[in-house]
């Protein structure tokens, strides 16, 4: 492990252009809900810019960094080492230097940890604030984003274990440890391999299907030129895919409503129906007042499962593969969508 100190902010972030860390790894991998693997690309070789500035959510992220770990510290009794105010202390990956990791601080894990493998070990700490609308991605364990991060932290770093603590919406505090995981680092670190070679190369990775892929093709094409375009052979393939997965949206949306249609007609007057494995369905009037339309009244159809129902997880502290990271992440948006201390030890290295 090579360590760069840097004494300011600005040296840090132009520091870290010149590789690949932690957030970074997450776009690559296509679970960050802020960026793809193609607009890193393009921030990578300056070809667009980079978001200038702070924005409020970083700068009081920034901000609570220290007060974070120390209610961390409070409540786990764990030790912790947190940089020098105003310094940045650059880690680079001993085999593949590209890899770089700015870390929030190191613990060390006490001596009554319930994991025995965690005890009296050194581990990295990564800092996290969220809003409340994110509590639901923490029920588990940490989202997957930030599971990412944290491997890629431990690969660059080699530590064998990992915790990422967050305050979420100003009210609670929750953590995750993370152990690390040998298969899933080997995979992220040929992933970054096969990153680098395209910024050297200057060949542009594919897209994929994130929003935060689609929200960049329309910043970096914001207006369009009276011409027309030859598109590649491969353009046929991209066409015929874009047409079976629209059949595809409307056959399963006409399942959907035909089902919803029945479960309708079964519950008639009533305000819900409930299935005999326990599932109940409402469909309650809503009223909704009038502004500049007049107020109406509908109906709203909805579901709620059973206790024993639960989203797919990854197993705490894994990240076994693309799939499942892709998979898992989907999901936890989904969700998302749908449910929109005397202080510990501190010293500062």
């Amino acid at each position: 492990m090579f360590q760069e100190t840097l004494t300011s902010r600005a040296q840090w972030i132009e520091a870290r252009k010149k590789g690949l860390g932690a957030s970074d790894a997450a776009a690559i991998l296509g679970v960050s809900p802020w960026k793809g693997a193609l607009q890193l690309y393009h921030e990578k070789l300056g070809i667009v810019d980079t978001p200038k500035g702070e924005s409020f959510a970083r700068e009081l992220g920034l901000a609570l960094e220290r007060p974070i770990a120390e209610l961390y510290a409070k409540r786990t009794e764990r030790k912790i080492i947190l940089p020098k105010p105003g310094t940045f202390v650059l880690e680079r990956h001993p085999v593949r230097p590209y890899m770089v990791a700015t870390l929030d601080g190191l613990q060390t894990f006490t001596d009554r940890e319930e994991d025995r493998e965690l005890r009296l070990t050194t581990g990295v700490l990564e800092i996290k604030t969220a809003s409340i609308a994110k509590i639901a991605s923490w029920q588990n364990e940490a989202p997957i984003d930030y599971q990412v991060q944290v491997q890629h932290q431990l690969a660059v770093t080699g530590n064998r274990f990992g915790t990422c603590v967050a305050l979420v919406g100003g009210v609670t505090l929750v953590y995750s440890d993370i152990k690390r995981d040998p298969e899933f680092i080997e995979m992220l670190e040929n992933a970054c391999a096969e990153f680098w070679r395209r910024l050297q190369l200057k060949d542009p990775p594919p897209p994929d299907g994130t929003e935060a892929t689609k929200a960049f093709l329309k910043m970096l094409y914001p207006k369009e030129e009276p011409k027309a375009a030859t598109l590649p052979p491969d353009a046929i393939t991209w066409d015929q895919e874009r047409v079976a997965a629209d059949r595809a949206i409307k056959d399963w949306t006409g399942k959907k409503l035909e089902a919803e249609a029945k479960l309708k007609l079964a519950i008639g007057e009533a305000t819900m129906g409930i299935l005999p494995n326990g599932v109940v369905y409402t469909w309650r009037t809503q009223n909704r007042k009038g502004y500049t339309v007049a107020p109406t009244s509908f109906r709203d159809f909805r579901r709620k499962g059973t206790k024993d129902e639960k989203p797919p997880t990854l197993r705490k502290g894994q990240a076994p593969s693309i799939d499942d990271v892709t998979n898992v992440f989907e999901q936890q948006r989904q969700n998302e969508e749908q449910e929109s201390v005397d202080a510990g030890d501190i010293t500062f290295d």
